[in-house]
């Protein structure tokens, strides 16, 4: 007798963050770093204030807006609480964003904008 195995073929997700973590294999920082800085200078905040607001130093913010600094997910969440951002919202922002390429990422834009 000849048992019976039960194979399932793979799951197919359309989450914009596991098929970027798939392909490129670590968070997007350049694109995270871009999005808050974007988000401070539309909210017309300093990176010394944004420094004030989540306990951080102006030389980490500034090397995490310029995507050369990885964060930890408590500084993370520090941030984007001074920024008046859910954590989450800018992290799926974060990686749809860094999924698009070329054209698709410029008409895009508006769309995933959450200032």
């Amino acid at each position: 007798m000849r048992a019976q195995v039960n194979e399932q073929k793979p799951h197919k997700t359309k989450n914009a963050q596991n098929d970027y973590a798939k392909s490129q294999g670590s968070f997007p920082l350049v694109t995270y770093g871009r999005m808050i800085k974007r988000i401070r200078e539309r909210r017309r905040i300093s990176q010394m204030e944004l420094a004030r607001r989540s306990n951080l130093s102006v030389s980490f913010i500034s090397s995490v807006e310029n995507g050369k600094t990885a964060t930890s997910i408590s500084n993370a969440a520090e941030i984007s609480n001074a920024l008046g951002v859910p954590l989450s919202i800018m992290c799926d922002a974060v990686y749809q964003i860094a999924s698009l390429s070329g054209s698709q990422k410029e008409n895009n834009r508006k769309d995933t904008d959450i200032s």
